[in-house]
């Protein structure tokens, strides 16, 4: 569920970018200021797109040793163990959908 709230918001965000991008040459300019522009926004989605990738890649760990720790029919101290290592995967998880979600709306001011 995670995974594809993080997916269609950087979809939505790749689109936004893209169209910003594009903008410019619609009308017709072609400033050196747009050309800055794009390189941020480029820069913008990149950045988006590693934090993206590694916010899910931790999630996706902390989930599956979460899971291995159930099916391994663990002590119970193990279990609750993974069970802190998950949370505070999905908590990392939050913090860089937040990150992400703040820079995007600080660049589009």
């Amino acid at each position: 569920m995670g995974m594809m709230l993080v997916l269609t918001e950087f979809i939505l965000h790749a689109k936004t970018s893209y169209l910003q991008l594009r903008r410019p040459y619609y009308r017709g300019e072609t400033h050196v200021s747009h050309k800055n522009e794009n390189k941020k926004i480029l820069k913008m989605l990149l950045v988006s797109l590693i934090l993206t990738t590694i916010a899910v890649f931790i999630t996706f760990w902390g989930v599956f040793a979460t899971l291995m720790s159930i099916f391994k029919n663990q002590s119970p101290e193990a279990q609750h163990e993974y069970l802190m290592e998950s949370f505070f995967s999905v908590m990392i998880f939050i913090i860089i959908f937040c990150t992400v979600l703040i820079y995007d709306k600080l660049d589009k001011r």
